[in-house]
């Protein structure tokens, strides 16, 4: 029975073992069940120990999203970053999985795990992500495995646009500080770099 709520009854088979489906599902939320077998007179004999369980028929609400550069500046719409560390957070429902979506590709997925409040953090650690727009989405997933809506999008765009004048300081300054040439020959390196460009 379930607390004063028969449920039905079976034949166990000649080992002992028995199982059984409820014919009705069964309601939303906290539940505890209990077996007694029959003796030939259809006496019942003392009930199991009871088993607790719950069920979870609802989907978690939508999660929200935010999404920050390296230096902790939102950057939820903002048209352009130069800063690839990016670090996601929201909130979503308690000891929930959120599921983090890069470009709507399920290969660029990351499972974060929300805490009892739904608060969760993530920095991004897979592939570099490179120039140009990107978009980021969460689902929310529960322990009974319903999923959430998906959150709204955050979009964003990557630039770099400084990389070319600073890659050459990155080839010529150690043999300038290990005294190879002199800041004018530096200089000069630099701009015949900028003539090629």
């Amino acid at each position: 029975g379930e607390g004063q709520v028969y449920l039905g009854f079976l034949a166990a088979d000649a080992n002992g073992n028995w199982a059984f489906t409820p014919s009705a599902s069964l309601a939303n939320g906290a539940h505890s069940l209990t077996a007694a077998a029959l003796d030939k007179n259809g006496v019942p004999g003392t009930p199991s120990a009871a088993f607790d369980f719950s069920v979870d028929l609802v989907a978690p609400v939508k999660p929200t999203l935010s999404a920050f550069d390296g230096l902790g500046a939102l950057i939820n719409g903002k048209v352009t970053t130069d800063d690839s560390t990016l670090k996601f957070s929201a909130k979503a429902e308690a000891n929930s999985s959120v599921y983090v979506y890069l470009d709507g590709n399920v290969t660029k997925m990351v499972v974060v795990n929300a805490n009892a409040s739904g608060d969760w953090t993530y920095m991004w650690s897979g592939d570099p992500l490179l120039n140009g727009a990107h978009s980021v989405t969460v689902v929310s997933v529960d322990k009974a495995g319903n999923a959430s809506a998906s959150s709204d999008v955050v979009s964003f765009t990557l630039s770099f646009g400084q990389a070319a004048a600073v890659f050459p300081f990155i080839i010529a300054a150690p043999r300038f500080f290990g005294g190879a040439f002199p800041l004018g020959q530096l200089m000069q390196i630099v701009t015949a770099f900028d003539k090629v460009q």
